[in-house]
């Protein structure tokens, strides 16, 4: 097989057609990651609102489901970086959490304009109220979970 040409004709260096195949196999583990994600809120919300809080005292409730949403998140960063066989490297792994985080961030912002009314301003200022505190601390642990992710032999 021919190795890839550039524009000028010369063959590419394999180690940046290498680095732009390990690139795409993290922005889909990320994709993959975050739509795990979101499917796993689109489950646990209605049950936690529709169920917990009536069976359970509110921390309890609170507890459980976030105790769900957790073992969720580490499951879905696991599946993501197994499925794209992606390399433990800081770079490879933190994009994978990254991209993630950042289309969370971006629904909960379309959420807060489209859905609820708000404008940018105020959904901005929603964030930094106390309960939004803990959706922080969600989109540090999606970032993270994947860097933890222990190598598997076929992504070494």
């Amino acid at each position: 097989m021919t190795p890839p040409r550039s524009i000028a004709g010369r063959p590419t260096p394999t180690w940046r057609v290498e680095s732009l195949h390990r690139a795409r196999r993290s922005l889909r583990a990320g994709a993959i990651y975050f739509l795990l994600l979101l499917a796993t809120g689109l489950l646990i919300a209605p049950l936690y609102s529709l169920y917990l809080n009536s069976a359970f005292a509110p921390p309890f409730a609170a507890l459980i489901a976030g105790s769900a949403a957790f073992a969720a998140l580490v499951a879905a960063s696991g599946f993501a970086v197994r499925q794209f066989r992606v390399r433990r490297s800081f770079g490879d792994r933190f994009l994978i959490g990254a991209l993630a985080a950042t289309l969370l961030l971006i629904v909960e912002l379309m959420d807060g304009v489209v859905v609820r009314g708000w404008g940018a301003s105020a959904t901005l200022a929603k964030l930094t109220t106390q309960p939004y505190l803990v959706f922080a601390v969600i989109l540090l642990a999606v970032v993270v979970a994947p860097l933890l992710h222990p190598v598997d032999r076929r992504t070494a």
